[in-house]
């Protein structure tokens, strides 16, 4: 599984998230602008039937990136919620520009 994550803190809001799809569940839907706001009590989430789910940020023109920051798993609930969510195996960052 690759899942493209180029987080940037507060650079990430001004860029336009996309991502493979995203999760709906009873908190709602789990899009792909919930990776980049900011909260870590929300979040990208994408069904476990994707097999390939990639999640990107296009800043719209060439920024000078000094770190990158991934979070994975739910906070939602704190430390519980956090060890019940299942993490990415493998991810793969690409900056491109």
């Amino acid at each position: 599984m690759f899942v493209l994550l180029p987080l940037l803190g507060t650079l990430a809001i001004a860029g336009t998230p996309s991502s493979s799809g995203y999760l709906e569940d009873g908190d709602g839907r789990h899009k792909s602008s919930q990776a980049f706001d900011g909260l870590l009590r929300s979040g990208w989430g994408i069904s476990t039937l994707e097999e390939q789910p990639w999640l990107q940020l296009d800043l719209g023109r060439s920024t000078d990136i000094q770190t990158i920051s991934i979070w994975p798993g739910n906070l939602k609930t704190g430390a519980r919620s956090y060890t019940e969510y299942s993490r990415p195996h493998l991810i793969r960052v690409e900056v491109d520009g």
